[in-house]
């Protein structure tokens, strides 16, 4: 009996504690802004990600939603974090707006009514199977075959105008979703773990896929950095570097690379670019041009 009696207030606590948990992912992270280190959708949908699994991202979902609703945040783009909603199983961190498809989107649209039979036309279809007499009957049905004809002619009309406004629709829907975000959603098999509802827990499970500016800027810079005090904050020394430079800005800090292989991983093209200053071997790596990782290390 006192197993049961915890267990129930366990569950009827459970909601008062994901509201508290909420509260304070959003006190986090609302208004801060992160890097993205994949291209997103611009949809609602967002990105799903699964921190049980062994692979969290389903590469092949992604490419989908991408392609269906086009990209609106790429590998490098900073975006804020505008919202942090938690459910049973679900934390959704939505980045500048959430992404095209919340409750109150719409980009309006023009409905073109059917066309529909007249009274006349369902008078004359009666009339033609009642009527005895041939003639009358080869008259009646030659009005019908008008009537029917003007009819169709009218219903091709309206379905032209009614494609015309569902693309003028769904083209003004795409602009406007450029404009609306995206999202990740992390996704869990029951309900959200303890774990995960914390700062740190949304970031780790975020880690490969978001950089969190703030953070990084309170890690230990590498060794290669601190040997020289002297030569801190220069462009040219390695410790500068920072995830979301271009390949050209890097190229201008360390000069040309030893070495660079490029290979595709889905829709984005990686590159592996090695440079050496000093004693140092920095090897980089590059999304669609961007920086998202790099080693520094003795050679």
């Amino acid at each position: 009996m006192r197993y049961v009696a915890a267990l129930v207030l366990t569950l009827s606590c459970a909601p008062t504690l994901l509201a508290q948990n909420e509260d304070a992912l959003r006190q986090y992270f609302e208004g801060r802004t992160v890097v993205v280190r994949i291209e997103m959708p611009a949809s609602s949908k967002g990105v799903d990600i699964h921190p049980e699994s062994p692979q969290p991202l389903d590469a092949k979902e992604l490419g989908e939603r991408l392609g269906y609703y086009g990209v609106v945040l790429r590998p490098g783009d900073q975006a804020p974090v505008t919202r942090i909603k938690v459910k049973d199983d679900l934390i959704e961190v939505q980045l500048a707006g959430g992404g095209w498809g919340t409750f109150g989107d719409s980009a309006g649209g023009t409905y073109i009514p059917p066309v529909t039979k007249s009274n006349r036309e369902k008078d004359l279809e009666k009339q033609v199977k009642s009527e005895t007499d041939p003639e009358r009957r080869r008259q009646l049905q030659r009005e019908l075959d008008d009537i029917r004809r003007d009819r169709e002619r009218e219903e091709a009309r309206s379905k032209v105008l009614q494609d015309i406004a569902d693309k003028d629709k769904r083209e003004r829907e795409h602009d406007l979703a450029m404009g609306k975000g995206s999202r990740f959603n992390l996704r869990f098999a029951n309900r959200v773990p303890p774990a995960t509802l914390t700062p740190q827990g949304v970031m780790r499970a975020l880690d490969e896929y978001v950089d969190f500016p703030w953070v990084e800027s309170r890690r230990p810079r590498p060794e290669a950095d601190r040997r020289d005090s002297g030569a801190r904050g220069r462009d040219d020394d390695p410790g500068s570097l920072r995830k979301g430079l271009t390949r050209g800005e890097v190229d201008r800090i360390l000069g040309k690379p030893v070495s660079a292989t490029e290979h595709p991983e889905g829709t984005l093209k990686v590159s592996t670019v090695v440079y050496t200053r000093g004693d140092d071997r920095i090897e980089t790596v590059f999304a669609d041009g961007v920086l998202v990782k790099y080693t520094i290390s003795s050679k």
